[in-house]
């Protein structure tokens, strides 16, 4: 399509019936008539209809979500820090209602959002302290839940299971030697359905600590945690926990998993860094390196769950002879690599696989602040997990199984033979449906048989 990237922004939200809503709307402004344009595509990436919606001046497209018949669109503006505009959008019809919404303060930043049954739900961070929200479509005040409580790294899980029909929540508590993990289960109301306080039977060594932890999909009863656990400071991870309802524990450190160091540049290398990792858990000493880690949402897997994560390292800025790591937020990280973990039922870990994240023969770097994932990942009917990123217009994936993997790049395709990429922007790549892929971005192309332009294209990556 053609388009600039100066003059639009596009958002892409993959939809539950296999299409796809393409949100268009002009770069921030300030003053005049804007609109915003909505476009459905279906699975083949046809048109189905296209409706145009007011934009309001100042506002930004924060959180997309969407439920079976229906998107949400959340905008804030910069005329008010309380005010929030939320879209409901007929994915049938194209049909649109937009409505005007309040935080409680002014403080309060939405961090997440989801969706269950028609109501909204908002995860914020209100003066360093968690607030869960829920925003009524039908009413302008946004109330607290009192739900859970805490500071914001202490928050494990925040998603709606589908099958229970329920918001999930789970916080890590800690009061002095004591860890808990608190989980809560919402209706669609916002009212509490109950949930559960776990103290675990067995804790780590005694300079060890627990960090959040992320739900299993399926029935209640059958809930697991699977988390992470640290060394004397509860900012790096060490290694991998499980923990059931009857607060039953199982402990992985990271030098026991098979592919945890393959992201060194040679075999020997990664063999001496787990033989070291073995060492000091052993001893109880503190882990040879210092990771940062991010948690996706745990997926069903054919032979039970599947825990994806991804690990970011500090990085070494040298400057006039002198190093300093840059390990406070905002300062920038590598992306070391994506992990998966196999667990059965009943939390024992069955295999394990990783992903090395790279380009240009470089890790890919981001920012401390940025807490958004790099990968996106499906699960094959037979259990294969794929992992893909995109840079500078290729798309970067691993599929990976129990004892096996395959890896490779693959540029994103030109609409014409004769065409050629200058540049690209704002590209990225989701989670569609089944085992495919959506991309999508900005390229100035050039051509022998016509003048340059820039587009923005869709383009679909089935892995089969």
């Amino acid at each position: 399509m053609p388009r600039s990237s100066s003059d639009y922004s596009h958002s892409v939200l993959p939809l539950l019936d296999s299409a796809l809503l393409v949100i268009t709307k002009n770069r921030e402004v300030e003053i005049g008539k804007n609109e915003i344009l909505l476009t459905k595509y279906n699975h083949i990436l046809k048109p189905i209809w296209e409706t145009k919606a007011p934009q309001p001046n100042g506002s930004k497209l924060i959180f997309k979500e969407n439920e079976k018949g229906r998107a949400y669109l959340l905008f804030k503006t910069s005329i008010s820090d309380t005010k929030l505009l939320l879209y409901q959008i007929d994915t049938y019809t194209g049909s649109f209602i937009l409505s005007e919404h309040f935080l409680h303060s002014p403080y309060a930043t939405v961090r997440e959002m989801k969706v269950l049954g028609g109501q909204v739900f908002l995860s914020a961070l209100d003066k360093e302290g968690l607030s869960m929200l829920h925003l009524n479509p039908k009413e302008s005040e946004i109330r607290i839940l009192p739900a859970v409580k805490g500071k914001a790294k202490n928050l494990g899980e925040f998603r709606v299971d589908t099958l229970n029909k329920t918001l999930e929540l789970s916080v890590l508590e800690t009061k002095g030697t004591n860890t808990r993990l608190l989980t809560r289960f919402v209706s669609a109301q916002g009212d509490m359905l109950g949930g559960y306080y776990l103290q675990p039977k067995e804790l780590p060594t005694p300079n060890q600590l627990l960090r959040p932890a992320r739900l299993t999909p399926g029935p209640t009863s059958q809930k697991l945690f699977l988390g992470s656990y640290s060394y004397d400071v509860d900012e790096f991870a060490q290694g991998l926990y499980s923990i059931n309802l009857q607060g039953e524990m199982k402990y992985y450190d990271f030098g026991k998993l098979s592919h945890f160091y393959e992201y060194r540049s040679s075999l020997a290398t990664s063999l001496r860094m787990k033989a070291r990792a073995l060492r000091k858990e052993a001893k109880g000493n503190a882990p040879i390196k210092q990771y940062r880690m991010f948690f996706h949402h745990v997926l069903p897997h054919p032979q039970g769950y599947a825990l994806i994560g991804e690990l970011f390292e500090p990085i070494t800025e040298v400057e006039y002879g002198r190093s300093e790591t840059s390990i406070r937020s905002g300062f920038k990280q590598l992306s070391v690599h994506a992990f998966v973990c196999v667990f059965d039922a009943n939390g024992t870990l069955l295999w394990d696989n990783s992903f090395k994240l790279t380009h240009n023969k470089k890790l890919v770097s981001t920012y401390a602040w940025d807490n958004s994932p790099i990968i996106h990942k499906a699960i094959s009917p037979e259990g294969d997990v794929i992992m893909a990123y995109m840079k500078d217009s290729e798309i970067f994936y691993k599929v990976l199984q129990a004892k096996s993997s395959s890896s490779d790049r693959i540029p994103i395709q030109l609409p014409k033979a004769t065409d050629k990429r200058m540049t690209s922007s704002q590209e990225d790549i989701q989670h569609w449906y089944g085992t495919n892929f959506i991309t999508y971005g900005f390229q100035r192309i050039s051509s022998k048989q016509e003048p340059s332009r820039t587009v923005f294209y869709l383009q679909q990556v089935a892995f089969k």
